[in-house]
């Protein structure tokens, strides 16, 4: 029954790539100093990938903000082994992308328990990345999508938001989970008009080389530190394409 579950799943995104292909527009990569927040160390490599290369290969300036350490990925491996070999496959997987660990922040916040909007805490975390963005002279912010289906990614978007309403920046969402949540009578609901397309084809290889020093990093026991993903999901990573959506101030 699960792998029958799956193997919908995977028609379904087949599917819902098929209609971005046909519906967005391309996106025009530039090098304005750039931000991306990433709930769990991983998403910005599954999720920008191929933006973050595009970058560093016109001499942006890319940052990277981690919520959390992505601590509870496993349940029955120490968290501070988890943490520790978390971080070590992001710094080598953004250096491969071109990133230096030093354009790197680490906000350590629990795994799950990122402040939400309305929180003393959420205004607290807002206003210290309002801070970085102002000091490192940031254009563009790039944050997960509101279709994102976990807990952490829709903290990062109303995070991502409340910045943006206070700065002079664009504001992108990226996909990490959206394709794989994404339901077809969703596609209703996507704002098209503000969509872009980031074409892999050149760089493709190197961002599945960045990924897979994520699927080989296990524990002692033979699990991925960055958990059990499902087959369907890893599988939409294979698509040479990767989803933004383009955030108006006179949209919100």
């Amino acid at each position: 029954m699960k792998n029958i579950k799956e193997l919908i799943k995977q028609i379904r995104i087949y599917i819902i790539q098929s209609v971005f292909i046909t519906k967005t527009q391309k996106l025009k990569v530039n090098k304005e100093n750039t931000m991306i927040i990433a709930p769990h160390p991983d998403d910005e490599t599954f999720g920008c990938g191929g933006l973050i290369s595009k970058k560093i290969e016109l001499n942006a300036n890319v940052y990277i903000i981690f919520l959390t350490n992505g601590e509870n990925s496993l349940q029955d491996v120490n968290k501070a082994e988890i943490i520790k070999n978390r971080k070590e496959s992001t710094i080598n997987a953004l250096s491969k992308l071109g990133v230096s660990y030093k354009n790197i922040f680490w906000l350590n916040y629990n795994d799950g328990s990122i402040p939400r909007k309305g929180s003393d805490e959420f205004n607290v975390l807002t206003d210290k990345i309002y801070k970085i963005i102002d000091e490192y002279k940031i254009k563009e912010l790039y944050t997960p999508h509101y279709f994102e289906g976990w807990s952490d990614h829709i903290a990062a978007y109303e995070i991502g938001l409340d910045v943006f309403k206070k700065a002079n920046i664009t504001l992108y969402l990226y996909f990490v989970w959206t394709l794989y949540y994404l339901k077809l009578k969703q596609l209703f609901n996507i704002k098209w008009n503000n969509l872009y397309l980031l074409n892999l084809k050149d760089i493709f290889l190197l961002k599945q080389a960045a990924m897979n020093i994520y699927f080989k990093s296990k524990s002692k026991n033979g699990k991925l530190y960055i958990g059990n993903l499902p087959k369907a999901f890893i599988n939409s990573f294979k698509w040479r394409y990767e989803i933004f959506e383009k955030v108006n101030k006179n949209e919100i």
